[in-house]
């Protein structure tokens, strides 16, 4: 027997493989909650073959699969030559869909959140009691976070411009859903607000701009009624500015923000610690001296001495005696009268940056919040705001990081489709998330208590699940996807591809 050491190329003729079968969960997805037909009733002015919202979908998908360009519709050309009657569209007519909206960009946001909300509205009725809008409570109630990221451009394009960060770009402002509040998994991108490079981290008018593009994308709570405290903005000290805290008083919604203290209110917390909860001698602190309770960590260790402890600072703030024979200052004025401010105070860990103000050697966070619970649940709500990092991150992978318009409104609908394929990959996770915690009589529930696919970033979706090819073959007209045998998360894919298909045959048995 003869063993070779090289290869020779040659190209397959054969159009029955499929070089990324994984992407067909997120399809039928798609198909089940209507995203395409739910934005065609929208947009839609005339009869065409390719329609915006088909066009949107593909691009989605597209993203999902690992693109990051309007010309990486062509990622999914097998696919569609193997299951799909109808070719995708081609990259002149995606060009022409995205662009021919762009003059009334602004107008097309909130139609397109619309069309989106009904779609996740289904979503969430197919996940039963387990939906979000019935888990929301207000002890439990559901986060949104809110945070800005850069995006780099090496081009000229539309309203680029320097950052603060020395860069030169974009500054987009992001909302993100985190379903760990109400005990589900993962996060979903709401919204993305596009602004230019040199706008600021903390402009409130974006801010509240945001939250009317929140409440609009959101589906009403189960039982009717506005959210009101059961849903909560979560934000960074870019959100703790007078106006963003007294819009979301206006709309009824709670909130935990970062809180940045005036020099003064720093130098008076600094004091208010080293005298052992008397900032001065005045008699109305004596009520704050057993005002202390201990710092629970994200492992359930408890933290409490001089230098571990949380403590509401509200009154401090508010009765202020900064001079003797002086009148007691207020510091929170023109804050909502609602709010309440929290003192996280611990030791600095490795590489910590500290403020100019803090003459303790400790490190001290604040944080203002709303909400009627004990402090030590809102530092637990504020410390999981690292989430919405990750949230980004996955953000980025699907196209975030790159705008492909030079016309700053094309790339406004671009973030729009970028937030559509993280919904899409979402929504299959908490479907799939679902039917695994939730049919434990069935014979098909997959055992991943070590390493379920719904915790993997979508870089290691794209490698596990979305890379596994397959053959088609015909039968009995039918048709029978072959997936690659030896692929170790074949099996987990078979499983999540008959299952999306069963959810969407009583959906083609109404339209036949």
């Amino acid at each position: 027997m003869v063993k070779t050491t090289t290869y020779t190329p040659m190209m397959a003729s054969c159009t029955r493989l499929v070089s990324r079968a994984g992407v067909l969960p997120f399809a039928h997805v798609a198909q089940l909650v209507g995203i395409g037909a739910s934005l065609d009733r929208v947009f839609s002015r005339q009869r065409l073959t390719h329609t915006f919202g088909d066009a949107c979908t593909g691009l989605a998908l597209s993203l999902i699969a690992g693109g990051d360009d309007v010309k990486d519709i062509n990622l999914l050309d097998s696919v569609s030559t193997a299951l799909s009657s109808q070719p995708l569209p081609s990259v002149s007519t995606l060009w022409r869909r995205l662009t021919e909206h762009k003059d009334t960009s602004d107008k097309i946001r909130e139609e397109f959140l619309h069309a989106i909300k009904y779609a996740r509205s289904t979503l969430w009725n197919l996940l039963g009691d387990q939906a979000p809008h019935k888990l929301a409570t207000v002890d439990k109630p559901l986060i949104v976070d809110i945070d800005a990221t850069l995006i780099c451009a090496h081009s000229g394009k539309e309203k680029a411009a320097p950052t603060y960060k020395k860069g030169f770009g974009f500054h987009p402002l992001c909302a993100f859903i985190d379903y760990t509040s109400v005990g589900l998994t993962g996060g979903e991108f709401l919204t993305c607000l596009l602004r230019p490079g040199n706008a600021g981290a903390n402009t409130a008018n974006d801010h509240c701009q945001l939250v009317k593009e929140i409440l609009t994308a959101l589906p009403d709570h189960s039982d009717g009624k506005p959210w009101g405290k059961r849903l909560v903005i979560r934000a960074d000290s870019a959100g703790g500015t007078k106006q963003f805290l007294s819009s979301l008083d206006d709309h009824d919604l709670g909130y935990v923000v970062g809180f940045s203290p005036s020099p003064t209110a720093s130098i008076l917390l600094n004091e208010h610690i080293r005298s052992g909860n008397e900032a001065t001698s005045h008699t109305d602190y004596r009520s704050l001296r057993n005002t202390r309770v201990p710092i629970v960590r994200g492992n359930g260790d408890i933290s409490f001495d001089d230098q571990h402890f949380l403590e509401d600072i509200t009154g401090l703030l508010q009765t202020a005696h900064l001079e003797d024979d002086k009148p007691l200052v207020n510091l929170l004025t023109d804050y909502p009268t609602t709010m309440r401010v929290i003192a996280r105070i611990e030791s600095p860990h490795a590489g910590c940056q500290h403020s100019i103000f803090n003459q303790l050697g400790i490190r001290t966070q604040l944080c203002a919040t709303n909400l009627n619970c004990n402090i030590q649940r809102i530092d637990q709500y504020y410390r999981q705001r690292s989430l919405c990092e990750q949230h980004i991150k996955d953000a980025k992978d699907q196209g975030l990081a790159k705008l492909p318009f030079c016309q700053f409104k094309a790339n406004q609908i671009w973030c729009l489709i970028i937030t559509l394929a993280h919904q899409l990959l979402t929504w299959t996770k908490l479907l799939d998330h679902h039917y695994n915690n939730h049919n434990s009589g069935n014979n098909k529930k997959r055992n991943q208590s070590d390493n379920p696919w719904w915790t993997w970033a979508p870089k290691t979706i794209r490698a596990r699940f979305i890379a596994i090819s397959a053959k088609i073959t015909t039968s009995s007209r039918r048709i029978y996807l072959h997936l690659d045998q030896q692929s170790t998360h074949t099996p987990t894919l078979v499983t999540l591809m008959e299952y999306t298909q069963n959810l969407l045959r009583p959906l083609k048995k109404r339209k036949t």
